[in-house]
């Protein structure tokens, strides 16, 4: 048998675990930061690279979950692209395609959508939404 909620108790839980996620949020753009880093040290190695499209995809989810369509936004606009150059690069190749004509193009754009991220990121954080 299902048990049933009383009004305005889902909404509680749902306010509690919203509060959580924002609390996250710090640790979230701290580990995109340290990502982001190491994509710039390794000179854009493959594994850098995997994890920064991680992390973007699962802030602009999870960020759409919780009603925070700035952040989700932004995430999904960095995802992308980096989901592309993954996906556009064989492993064994990505060296010579990063150093290619597409990411010397790319970088400065790539820069400005973490940039946007942060920002999203820091906003909410900020009002404690």
């Amino acid at each position: 048998m299902v048990e049933r909620s009383e009004p305005g108790e889902l909404e509680a839980k749902l306010a509690v675990i919203k509060r959580a996620y924002v609390a996250e949020l710090p640790a979230r753009a701290a580990s995109l930061q340290a990502a982001w880093d190491r994509v710039q040290a390794e000179d854009w190695a493959l594994a850098p690279l995997q994890e920064l499209h991680r992390l973007a995809h699962t802030l602009a989810g999870s960020g759409a979950t919780f009603g925070f369509a700035d952040v989700s936004a932004c995430a999904r606009a960095l995802e992308i692209p980096v989901k592309a150059l993954l996906q556009d690069a064989s492993p064994e190749h990505i060296q010579e395609y990063i150093q290619g004509e597409y990411i010397q193009g790319e970088r400065p754009a790539l820069s400005k959508l973490y940039e946007a991220l942060l920002s999203a990121l820091a906003a909410v954080a900020e009002s404690g939404a």
